[in-house]
Formats: C-alpha cells, structure tokens, sequence
C-alpha cells in the first residue's frame, strides 16, 4: 500500500501545542502531536514511501509507522496501492444553514409559574422554526404538575425537548420513568438531587427517552457555562456551525424564571417580558444578536486551543466580564501548557 487518506468526516484541529483529530461520524476524537498534525494537513493522497524518505532516520521511522498504525486502526485513515484522482474525493461542506430563525430555546420555570407565559413564548418559538427546547425547573414542584406543563409544550411542533428539573423527594426512579417516559419528543430527563447517580439509556432507535438521575446538588441557572471534555461534541453539524458561530448562543433564545426575555436565562441582560414583547422584535435587535458569530477563533486563549472545534462556549461568565472576548471563566484548560501525565 503506498497512499494514505484520511476519510471525508475526519478532520484535524491544531492547537498551540497540541492537535485534535476528530471522526465526525462516530464522534471519535484523540489528542495528537503537531507532528503527526501536519502530516495528515493534506488528507488526499498522501505518498508514504515518501514520507518515509522525508523522515529516514530509524527513529523517525518508528515514529511514522506508529503514526500510520494509529490511523488506520482507530479508522481515521485508509491505505491504497494506487494514487485516486482528486475527482473522486467528495468536497465537505463546511457552510452551516438552517432555514429557522431561531433554532433552540431555554424554558426556566421558577416557583411560580404562569402558563400563559410558557404557551405565548412556546407559539412565538414555533412561528420562528424552532425545533429544540430545553426546560429547566430549579425548584421543587410536584410530578403532576410537571407532567402536565410537559403534556401543554409537547403539543407544540419541537423535534425534540430536554427536561432538567429538582428532585422531590415524595417521589422515586419508578415515578419518574412511569410519569415521562411515554413522551416521544423528550430527548432526555435529568433529575438532580437525586439519592444516586445512575443513567438509564433509551431503547429507542431514534435514542429519545434517556434518563440521567445525579446525586449532584445545588444546581441552578448559575451552574451553565461549565467548559469540560465530557461536554465536547463532536458531530459534523456542531463542528461545522463553531467553524462561523457561537457554539451556545446562535439562533438561541431564553425565557427565564420571571418572563423576560434573553440570550439565555443566565444573563443580566433582559430584553422585556414575553407579555409586552414579540421575539421576532428581539431577534431582530443588533446587540442581542451580536453574540451569536463570536467563534472560538474570536476568543482569547480559545483560538489557539486544539478543542475549539468540539467546546462549547460561555459568553455570560468570562474571565474579564469587560471583555466581550474573555475566555470562559469555568474553563481550567489551558492550551499553553504541556499536558501532566
């Protein structure tokens, strides 16, 4: 075999110091040397027998067949005996376009809740092409009354909807699973404040239906904008739209626990409450729209960081609240220094 190629949804990321490939299909990514980084740069026909002339040494060509090895067995590459015509090769298209206005939405619901609110926000979010909505409940309500906030949102038009909401204590695992999991557009349910931790994984094909049950405590809308690997997503829709977008807040909009208004419910900025305002206005209004094409690449430290391409963002809790630029405040990477082993 004299040719390598990296497959068409396999795509490399270079950092300061470091690399990230990354398989857009399987959601497979590792950590790689700048090295091997800019080998694979040209993913279309890459000659190995010259690669081996280029590096002769008999250590480097340990370090070449090792790199190679590792390709081909965590499936970012292929070997052929023959050169393919670049004709063959399909051009990725890196454009990210959706034909909503808005794509996804946070609910908060606080203690008291007006439904009206929830219905009036929920149809606006609709006419906008809305498909995803999350729902936070911070606060302790009963089961029954959850279910049938659920029953009202779910009769609208979403492809899919997410459930956070504070465990009471009067119920148990049985009682959840039993209350939502007929839903079919719930994605998932997270109970926090739970006894254990335990995730249960939908049998579903479509992998709607998940329920995730966590003994962390303490939650609330202060707790988002937590940067962590666990939290990386790698698909190619989120990596193409973090190459020219916000990877959190573009096409976002939120309603927080009082009806106002916002980029998200996290926010001091509002932008008037849901009775007086139509979003089609809002999303219209350059400075709450201005968040949405901040890209990793805008942002200090994050532009030279290998995992700019699968992070989300946090553009409410900076390092420097002055600066509209500041990397993420709950984020304790940093791509300048080595990795400890």
């Amino acid at each position: 075999m004299k040719y390598l190629h990296l497959y068409e949804l396999t795509k490399v990321t270079i950092g300061y110091k470091r690399a990230v490939i990354m398989d857009l299909q399987t959601g497979e990514y590792d950590l790689i040397p700048l090295q091997l980084a800019e080998i694979v740069g040209e993913r279309k026909n890459i000659n190995i027998v010259n690669l081996f002339q280029k590096y002769n040494q008999l250590e480097e060509k340990d370090i070449i067949q090792d790199y190679i090895s590792f390709l081909i067995t965590k499936r970012y590459a292929y070997k052929t005996k023959t050169k393919i015509s670049r004709k063959l090769f399909q051009n990725f298209n890196l454009n990210f376009l959706t034909p909503s206005l808005i794509d996804n939405s946070i609910i908060d619901l606080g203690e008291k809740v007006n439904i009206e609110n929830i219905i009036k926000f929920s149809e606006q979010l609709i006419e906008l092409g809305c498909k995803h909505l999350q729902i936070r409940i911070f606060h302790s309500h009963n089961l029954d009354f959850i279910y049938s906030i659920l029953t009202t949102i779910h009769n609208f038009q979403f492809s899919s909807i997410e459930l956070i909401i504070n465990h009471n204590y009067a119920f148990n695992k049985t009682d959840y699973l039993s209350r939502f999991e007929k839903f079919g557009k719930l994605k998932y349910v997270m109970v926090f404040n739970f006894e254990f931790d335990e995730y249960i994984e939908s049998k579903r094909e479509n992998n709607m239906g998940n329920f995730i049950f966590l003994k962390q405590r303490n939650i609330d809308c202060n707790s988002c904008g937590k940067i962590d690997h666990n939290y990386f997503t790698v698909n190619s829709a989120f990596y193409r739209e973090s190459l020219a977008f916000n990877s959190c807040l573009n096409k976002k909009i939120s309603l927080d626990e009082n009806g106002n208004i916002k980029n998200c419910p996290s926010m001091s900025a509002g932008y008037g409450s849901i009775k007086e305002v139509k979003l089609i206005d809002v999303i219209e209004n350059k400075s709450f729209n201005r968040f949405w094409n901040i890209t990793k690449r805008d942002i200090k430290t994050c532009k030279v960081c290998e995992f700019r391409d699968i992070c989300s963002d946090c553009r409410v809790f900076l390092e420097d609240e002055n600066d509209i630029l500041s990397k993420p405040l709950k984020c304790n990477y940093n791509p300048y220094k080595p990795l400890q082993n």
